[in-house]
């Protein structure tokens, strides 16, 4: 049987993994000035790839950070546990696989197959 999930526990991991993911994201946009630098086509795909890298490390982060922020605040209107789309409890082990959760499975898959909208 699935153990219920602590939200304050919840709470306090989401807030220090967004820190991360902030502190993360800082860091990444912090790139060394190699202006004063010579270097070769060699070193400019290096520095090329590096960069699409980082740009998809961030891209990323943001991702997570964002639905960190989400669910935060579901966590504090008190829905936090129950389906953003049906309004029915999600599976504990879900939650404690993935805190962030805000769907159950089922609306999760759901929401994944719909076409993205324009823009968003």
């Amino acid at each position: 049987m699935d153990r219920p999930i602590d939200h304050t526990e919840v709470l306090r991991w989401l807030e220090a993994r967004s820190d991360e993911l902030r502190a993360e994201i800082a860091a990444a946009q912090r790139l060394p000035d190699r202006s004063h630098e010579v270097g070769d086509f060699k070193d400019e795909a290096t520095d090329s790839l590096a960069s699409t890298v980082s740009g998809a490390e961030v891209e990323r982060d943001l991702a997570e950070l964002r639905d960190n922020e989400h669910t935060l605040a579901i966590i504090r209107q008190g829905r936090y546990g129950l389906c953003e789309d049906c309004a029915e409890p999600i599976e504990a082990a879900r939650l404690q696989a993935r805190p962030a959760s805000t769907r159950c499975l089922a609306c999760q898959e759901a929401a994944e197959r719909r076409p993205q909208a324009a823009g968003s």
